[in-house]
Order: C-alpha cells, then structure tokens, then sequence
C-alpha cells in the first residue's frame, strides 16, 4: 500500500535499544508508521537475518523478534513489551497494532542464553492461514497467523499452537522457502552446520509430516549461518524447481569471512544436487560469502552478492557450436 517497512535492531546487542519497525512513504520517504515493540523495556531487535517482514494480501505485516522483554499479564494478552515473539501487525494510522502474537513457552530460558527467536524471518504459507519460522534453539514452529496463540498456560511445551518440532541444535538463520510442486507442497530450511532440509506439508492435516521428506547431500560448513535459501520453478511443472543455497564453504562465518559455496538442488527431492559453484571453481567459484544475503532469481540468471568486492552472475553457458560429418561408416561430431 505505498509503504517502504524497515526493521532495526542493534549491532552486537550493544543497548540500549529496542526493536523498530517504521514505515516511509514510498513516494515522499517522509516517515509515516512507527512500531516499538519494547516500549516499556528494552532489546527486541527485529533483524530476521536480513529478511524483510511478510506481508499478506490485507496489508498485515509479520515479523519475528530477538531477545528482550516479554510481557506476560495474569491473562497472557500483554501486546506491550514482545520480545522473543511472532507478531502480526495491523495498520492503524501511524501506528502499527499487535492483531496477534506467539511466544515460546521456554521464552525464559532463550532470553537468558542469547537464544534469539528471532533469527529467522516468518514464511507465510501460501493458500493457508498458517506462518511457519523458528530460531535460534534450533526449534520451528507452526503457527495459526491470525491466532498465534500468545502464550502457553504450560510450563513444558507449546500447546497452544499448531506443531513445533525441533531441528536439532543448530541455529536457524533466514528462514524457510516454499514451493507447491507436481506432487505435493514443501517447505525447505537449512540449519547452521547442517544439511539442506525439506518437508512435505499435509493439507488434510495442516500440518507438515515428520520426519523430512529428503535432505541434502552435504552439511552446510561448522559453524554460522547456515543455508540461506531461494526457490525458482516454473509454477508447479515437474522438473522445474530449483533450491538455490547459499552457504559458509569452510570455517564459521560469524564475525569472520569466509569462502562461500553456492549450490542447486532439485526441489522435488533435495538429496540431488543439480550443480554447485566449486565444480569448476576456477570459474564459477562465489569468493567470500556474503552472510544472511540469499540468492536472487531473475531473467533466467541467478544474482549472488559476496564480499569479494564484486557481484556474482550465474546463467547457462551458450551451446557449444556443433559440426556433424560423415566419413564412410563413421559419423564424426
């Protein structure tokens, strides 16, 4: 609706601050919606890896934050001060309303240990009312995105959301990406120090089937971030799905550089890498990885940003001229 949205949080968590969401005109980029979703507290930094919030068809607009204060009034309806939380946003003039929210019921825990939930931005499932992210802990979480649930009454688990199940250890930075293909509808995610996930969503159950339905051949490097993922498809015809997946090729990418790695896989079973940018790396090679950036698809190209000083541009190689001849018995190409 001619709003350019912004989420701030801070840079190492050096305070004090809070987490912003502000809103500019598109034409004038005179500011026109602000959002803080500590008002009375402090952090909740709304960074998301570097995703930008979802939006819906209504104009709703979704975001995950990290750590900071976390309301919680004898009625667990405190829309206040929401750090470690999904949130819905609604436009009300210059501000912007919490319509609906989720915290993890451990949000204790991952306050006190640096466990941002908000890690990962929020992937809003297409022909549903369903969002899906997760965090730090490792831990995804499906939520009902106009009734996310607020808080738990339990101590031990999230009972109040749809599913939750855990990743293992290995943090979540970027978020998920989806594709409805020939046979079925997926959600793909790769962990930090691990491999490329994907799971296949029940549309009877709105739920997604456990365990993944595939997994890729190689593990994202030790250490941050992860695979930072993006999906080109010619609508749902068989063949054509890629996951593209960015990632750490060596070492841990957090706070220092390193070498990327940028691969495609089939997106209608991941285990089957379609080609990556070391195969001849003295050609395709990305240089040094450029974290939380995914890759862009456009024009039959993929756009990928490094920290090599230069921007990166993969495509299809002309065709090879051919020439056929033949020789008595023999075809020569």
């Amino acid at each position: 609706n001619g709003i350019v949205y912004i989420g701030w949080s801070s840079h190492c968590d050096w305070g004090p601050y809070h987490g912003w969401l502000i809103g500019y005109d598109a034409t004038s980029l005179q500011q026109a919606v602000v959002y803080n979703d500590t008002p009375n507290g402090s952090d909740g930094g709304i960074w998301m890896s570097g995703q930008a919030p979802a939006v819906d068809t209504s104009g709703n607009l979704y975001i995950s934050t990290g750590n900071g204060t976390v309301g919680t009034t004898s009625n667990r309806r405190d829309t206040t001060n929401r750090g470690e939380s999904f949130l819905k946003l609604t436009r009300s003039g210059t501000n912007l309303n919490v319509a609906s929210w989720f915290t993890p019921y451990n949000y204790t825990n991952l306050e006190n240990g640096d466990i941002d939930l908000g890690s990962a931005g929020i992937l809003l499932i297409p022909g549903t009312t369903l969002a899906f992210s997760g965090g730090k802990q490792g831990t995804v979480y499906l939520v009902n995105r106009d009734n996310m649930g607020g808080l738990s009454s339990s101590t031990t688990s999230d009972t109040n959301i749809i599913q939750s199940f855990s990743l293992g250890a290995n943090q979540i930075h970027g978020g998920a990406v989806w594709w409805d293909g020939p046979a079925g509808s997926y959600a793909y995610i790769q962990p930090a120090s691990d491999y490329l996930r994907q799971f296949k969503f029940n549309p009877a159950a709105g739920m997604f089937a456990l365990p993944n339905y595939s997994q890729g051949p190689v593990a994202a490097a030790s250490g941050q971030p992860g695979g930072m993922l993006a999906l080109s498809a010619n609508g749902t015809n068989a063949g054509t799905g890629i996951i593209w997946a960015s990632h750490n090729l060596v070492g841990n990418a957090n706070q220092q550089v390193r070498p990327g790695i940028l691969r495609a896989h089939n997106a209608e079973n991941v285990a089957i890498e379609l080609w990556d940018s070391e195969q001849l790396s003295a050609r395709d090679s990305v240089g040094n990885f450029a974290k939380f950036v995914p890759p862009t698809v456009a024009n039959g190209k993929v756009y990928m940003a490094t920290f090599s000083n230069r921007l990166n541009v993969y495509g299809l190689l002309p065709r090879p001229p051919l020439t056929i001849g033949l020789s008595e018995n023999n075809v020569t190409l």
